[in-house]
């Protein structure tokens, strides 16, 4: 993963590994952004948010 402040940090126009189709304008800053904010508000990993909050109520045994 990369460090978030290299995401929050990069040249907008900075070049992707893989250049992507020219009617898609995607990213992943938000969610690396969504993921610290909830880290910070809750003082958890956003993983273990998200499984408590949002797998484990669904009762599931695995998850792939």
């Amino acid at each position: 993963m990369t460090d978030v402040d290299d995401v929050v940090t990069r040249e907008p126009d900075s070049q992707m590994a893989e250049p992507l189709p020219e009617d898609l304008d995607y990213s992943n800053t938000d969610y690396i952004l969504l993921g610290t904010v909830i880290e910070q508000v809750t003082g958890q990993p956003v993983g273990k948010v998200f499984e408590e909050q949002n797998f484990a109520p669904l009762g599931p045994d695995e998850t792939t």
